[in-house]
């Protein structure tokens, strides 16, 4: 039995990490997109085509990722 609650306690440690991580990834997604919007706003002629493009496959990412989770 100790191994059992050996190994049960690492999956809580490392989902708990998961969830730690996916809201820093989350976070800095949002931070991307405030400072994309002050770019613009210095500077509205600015292009901001690649960073929104990065931005946009990150969110695809991440959809997918939460849909594999759910199923």
């Amino acid at each position: 039995m100790l191994n059992f609650s050996v190994i049960i306690r690492k999956i809580d440690a490392l989902e708990k990490d998961k969830r730690h991580y996916q809201e820093c990834y989350e976070d800095a997604l949002q931070k991307i997109e405030i400072l994309e919007s002050a770019l613009f706003i210095l500077n509205p002629q600015n292009d901001n085509y690649f960073l929104n493009s990065a931005e946009k496959i990150w969110k695809k990412k991440l959809d997918e990722q939460r849909r594999k989770e759910e199923v």
